[in-house]
């Protein structure tokens, strides 16, 4: 799902990171790597940061 509004998006893992830099989570392109292939667990908070950075709620993407 996060690499699908990513991809969407256009972004480049190093962008989405930047981006959520930028939004006051410390991520960099190896954090998403691995979040988008299922090696690490995605907490509540760190859900949050990729939503805003995608203008989403959470109900977005429970329907999607």
């Amino acid at each position: 799902m996060i690499r699908k509004l990513r991809k969407d998006a256009g972004l480049s893992q190093e962008q989405f990171a930047v981006k959520l830099q930028l939004a006051g989570w410390d991520a960099d392109q190896f954090l998403v790597t691995t979040i988008e292939t299922g090696q690490r667990t995605l907490l509540d908070y760190e859900l949050r940061f990729i939503l805003d950075v995608f203008g989403k709620s959470p109900q977005d993407i429970v329907w999607e």
